[in-house]
């Protein structure tokens, strides 16, 4: 396992060679074993087009409007909020093996989670009154965790 000090704990946005690429975190380069991690954004009518191979991905809007189209199915003008601070997320969950095209309706920034996948389970969208809200701790150690993709 990797060890951590002040020297690479973060990473740094700009790392990435491919356009729209905020900030990515690659397993290897994080010390992880299977999760990756990007932000991107997307101007309004750019698109983005991958296919998630063996992995299964989450997208979670982080602000603005995004279209995705699939091979396992469609979904408009997903997410809403102008940023973080602005309510809960829209998310949606592709499995594996799935082409698909993310395409702005707005300018948008959103971020793909993906992990390696055994069984493949329907693509699902996630809204926000679905997304699970726990507070935790108390005093100034509160915390809300929102629970935006439920196992």
């Amino acid at each position: 396992m990797k060890q951590y000090d002040s020297t690479n704990l973060v990473i740094h946005p700009g790392g990435s060679e491919e356009p729209g690429v905020i900030v990515e975190v690659r397993p290897e380069a994080a010390g992880w074993d299977t999760i990756g991690f990007q932000v991107r954004r997307l101007t309004a009518g750019e698109q983005w087009q991958v296919k998630t191979a063996g992995r299964e991905l989450a997208l979670v809007v982080l602000g603005g409007l995004l279209d995705v189209t699939s091979s396992r199915g469609e979904w408009r003008e997903i997410g809403g909020r102008m940023n973080v601070f602005a309510g809960l997320p829209h998310a949606l969950y592709l499995p594996p093996h799935t082409g698909f095209t993310a395409a702005g309706v707005t300018s948008c920034e959103f971020a793909v989670a993906s992990a390696p996948a055994g069984p493949s389970f329907p693509p699902r969208l996630v809204t926000p009154d679905q997304v699970a809200v726990e507070v935790r701790g108390g005093g100034h150690a509160t915390r809300h965790i929102n629970k935006v993709m439920p196992p």
